[in-house]
């Protein structure tokens, strides 16, 4: 058990579902870790998840890694989780002159209510395909068009089921 109760395995099959949830096609394993370089927004579908152990050298598979990101013009991210392999890869960048960008939290609950609450009067649930759920989601983030484009490609090859709803105001159509 962790600090904060959870376990390890329990954690890890948590990582696993954020994993394959967020799979673009433009994807590919260098010597153990997962190299993602998809053009949209989302970090965890452009960035290196370092999740297991390798043959070459840490500094041969960032070479490596560096080389893809490259040749697709993105830059190169990677992804820190506690289950990072090798154990110490972010004191081993840090050293090599790499800094934290930002700190991205997943949440984990096991308690969710028996039934939501009831939608206010004149507003209902609109269920969205991929496409309309990424334009959305584009247009509140402010996102250009190929970030979109990326975010509806990979939400129709996750292969964790994708289901997505918006609430709609019935007089004028608008999505809320």
């Amino acid at each position: 058990m962790l600090e904060n109760g959870w376990s390890e395995s329990l954690l890890s099959r948590v990582e696993d579902a954020g994993l394959n949830a967020s799979a673009p096609p433009q994807q590919r394993w260098v010597d153990g870790w997962l190299v993602r370089f998809s053009p949209g927004k989302a970090k965890r579908a452009r960035c290196v998840n370092a999740v297991a152990h390798g043959r070459l050298s840490v500094e041969r598979r960032l070479a490596l890694c560096q080389e893809v990101f490259d040749a697709v013009g993105l830059p190169l991210f990677v992804r820190l989780t506690p289950f990072t392999q090798p154990a110490d890869l972010d004191a081993r960048l840090e050293r090599w002159g790499y800094h934290v960008i930002d700190d991205t939290r997943v949440m984990v609950t096991t308690e969710l209510p028996e039934q939501g609450e009831a939608l206010p009067a004149g507003v209902v649930a609109l269920q969205l395909g991929a496409e309309h759920f990424a334009e959305r989601v584009g247009e509140l983030r402010g996102s250009p068009p190929q970030h979109r484009q990326a975010h509806a490609e990979r939400l129709k090859v996750s292969p964790v089921p994708y289901d997505a709803w918006a609430l709609q105001r019935e007089h004028d159509g608008e999505l809320l």
